[in-house]
């Protein structure tokens, strides 16, 4: 329900900008809402707004990237897309990776890899990429077969 409320908020907030002067009909040029807020609403309902201002933020960027990266999950930092459809080979693998301007995955870490492979079909076949075996040597890929 938070999530929700701060939408909802965030909507009539930046209603002006976009034309819809029916939300706040003292907003009279956009782009200059945030004065008319001030004016009209003074210092109480800044102080309420305030503290949403971190979670509209992020509502924004996780907006921004998904419309950049359509597909791709985020786990932390980071952008993993889990091909469920598909079944190819290695080459193929890459070549569809580089056509979305990634390359095949390589974890920072056993979380990381358990959160993405969650997102994975059991018993599906997963192509990622690795910087060393067990061996120590370099490697290139590595194929995930994933069981239930």
């Amino acid at each position: 329900m938070q999530k929700l409320a701060v939408v909802l908020f965030y909507v009539i907030i930046t209603g002006c900008p976009h034309g819809f002067e029916a939300i706040s009909p003292n907003c009279t040029t956009p782009g200059r809402l945030h004065k008319e807020f001030e004016e009209m609403c003074q210092r109480p309902c800044l102080r309420i707004a305030a503290p949403l201002t971190p979670y509209v933020q992020q509502l924004q960027d996780e907006l921004k990237w998904r419309k950049m990266y359509p597909g791709f999950e985020k786990y932390e930092h980071r952008l993993f897309y889990v091909e469920q459809a598909e079944l190819v080979s290695w080459a193929e693998a890459i070549a569809v990776c580089h056509k979305k301007g990634a390359q095949l995955a390589e974890f920072e870490d056993d979380e990381e890899f358990q959160a993405v492979l969650k997102k994975s079909t059991p018993r599906g076949t997963y192509w990622v990429g690795i910087t060393e075996g067990k061996d120590g040597l370099e490697r290139e890929y590595l194929r995930i077969l994933a069981n239930s």
